[in-house]
C-alpha cells in the first residue's frame, strides 16, 4: 500500500512537469541572426543551438546535411525570442517554399544549410 502511495505521488508530480512543458518537442538556445556583415537576407533567420529534440530536427532535414554541434538555421522565430543566450521551447516543421529567404553575399546568392519553420516557441 505504502508503495502504491510513493507511485501515485511520482506519477502526479512527472505529469505535472510535462504539462508545464506545453508539450513542447524541441529545446534550444537562440545563438544569432544569420543576417550581418557578410550575409544579408530578406527574412529573419537564427541560428540556434538545440538541446532537446533534435531528432525531430532531423527527421525534418533528412540525413543529406552533416550538422555541427546541433547548430540548424530557423525561420519564423517570434521577435521576442531573438535575443542571443536565450533558452527557448518550441516546436518546427519543414519550410514551405515561399519561406525561404533571399539571401546574398556581397549580391552571390547563398544558399542556407538545415533549416527548419518555428510553429510555436515560448521563453523557457
Amino acid at each position: 500500500m505504502k508503495t502504491g502511495i510513493i507511485f501515485l505521488i511520482v506519477t502526479l508530480a512527472f505529469s505535472a512537469c510535462e504539462k508545464k512543458d506545453n508539450g513542447y518537442e524541441c529545446e534550444a538556445i537562440v545563438l544569432t541572426s544569420v543576417n550581418n556583415e557578410i550575409i544579408s537576407c530578406d527574412k529573419d533567420v537564427f541560428s540556434l543551438k538545440f538541446i532537446r529534440g533534435e531528432n525531430k530536427v532531423k527527421s525534418i532535414i533528412g540525413s543529406d546535411y552533416n550538422v555541427t554541434d546541433s547548430v540548424y538555421s530557423v525561420l519564423n522565430l517570434p521577435g521576442e525570442l531573438m535575443v542571443t543566450g536565450l533558452i527557448i521551447k518550441l516546436d518546427v516543421r519543414e519550410p514551405q517554399s515561399g519561406e525561404f529567404p533571399n539571401c546574398y553575399n556581397f549580391e552571390m546568392p547563398v544558399v542556407l544549410g538545415p533549416v527548419v519553420s518555428v510553429t510555436r516557441a515560448e521563453k523557457k
